[in-house]
């Protein structure tokens, strides 16, 4: 996946391939290569998860298709339809019928379509590559210092997801999700598999509260998840690391605040910039953390299942 202007370039790492690809309950049969019979080299991919969804109340396992891609120079060859019936062909065999998937382009008809927004952590960085514009009255010490961010996390009890936290974020965010029109429905193993934290995929961090001297309580929880991205036409810089909004839950701390710690953790980590779309409740903090509207769309579409327009900020469901 590139910009129009083949500046960027997605870099997914074999770490968030797998971790995307393969979560609990995954079909082999749903992850599809097409390789040359000579060299068995890969030419074209596609691949599908099953994810229990609940739209507009209505709860049904759906595919969701991600990760489609073919080779520059066969995109003319008509593999892609091919990819896409063949998988087709195997969720039906399994009794699945319906599914969800994302596009950068549009085409009809998308049941939503979002924007993506972007807050820069590295601002000399990102400003070398040309992502970022210092400002006509501004120079790069000011944008500098405007788009400081603190050393460490300030929220007070916010720590580091560990495996076990997975039964306590569960209701939280199964809590938060039914309030939007579409979501998934995760269980404990799934939610385990995709919050525990993994270096360089994703981070997870909780925010609990003392409810005695022996029991602490998890009222709150954040996530992002890392792709790096090939800057391609620098001598200098190779690529920048990304960060990307995920789930998260808010009960008594509020999404701004949340997110502020994400967006410490990831600069503390080496992150250049953080993403996001205007889906779920993003909007709240989008002019208090400094985000940017990028020029980036997303379009979400639903395959075999009519429902009317769903506003950006009525979608719970996150595709990697």
């Amino acid at each position: 996946m590139e910009d129009t202007g083949k500046y960027y370039r997605f870099c997914y790492s074999p770490d968030i391939l797998r971790w995307a690809i393969n979560p609990p309950g995954f079909e082999k049969d749903w992850v599809i290569g097409v390789r040359v019979s000579k060299n068995k080299k890969l030419v074209g991919f596609i691949s599908g998860i099953p994810v229990k969804t609940v739209v507009n109340g209505e709860s049904m396992v759906m595919a969701e298709i991600d990760f489609l891609c073919v080779m520059a120079k066969l995109r003319t060859k008509r593999l892609a339809p091919v990819l896409i019936k063949e998988i087709t062909r195997r969720i039906n065999a399994k009794n699945v019928w319906q599914a969800i998937y994302t596009i950068g382009k549009y085409l009809p008809m998308p049941i939503s379509e979002s924007n993506y927004y972007y807050r820069t952590l590295n601002y000399k960085k990102m400003s070398d590559i040309n992502f970022v514009t210092i400002p006509p009255k501004s120079n790069l010490k000011r944008q500098e210092k405007i788009y400081k961010l603190p050393d460490a996390l300030t929220i007070p009890g916010i720590r580091k997801m560990v495996k076990k936290d997975a039964k306590q974020i569960l209701p939280l965010l199964k809590a938060y999700l039914s309030k939007f029109a579409i979501y998934p429905d995760f269980s404990v193993k799934e939610l385990k598999h995709l919050l525990v934290p993994r270096s360089n995929v994703v981070d997870t961090y909780v925010v609990e509260e003392s409810v005695n001297e022996k029991e602490k309580k998890i009222t709150d929880f954040v996530s992002f998840y890392t792709v790096d991205c090939g800057v391609l036409k620098h001598e200098a810089v190779a690529q920048y690391k990304g960060a990307y909004v995920f789930y998260y839950a808010s009960t008594k701390t509020s999404v701004t605040e949340l997110v502020k710690q994400a967006l410490i953790a990831a600069s503390n980590s080496g992150h250049d910039i953080f993403f996001c779309l205007n889906i779920m409740e993003n909007k709240q903090f989008f002019e208090e953390l400094k985000f940017t509207k990028g020029s980036g769309k997303l379009m979400y579409y639903l395959y075999n299942y009519a429902t009317k327009n769903i506003p950006s900020e009525q979608l719970g469901f996150v595709l990697v």
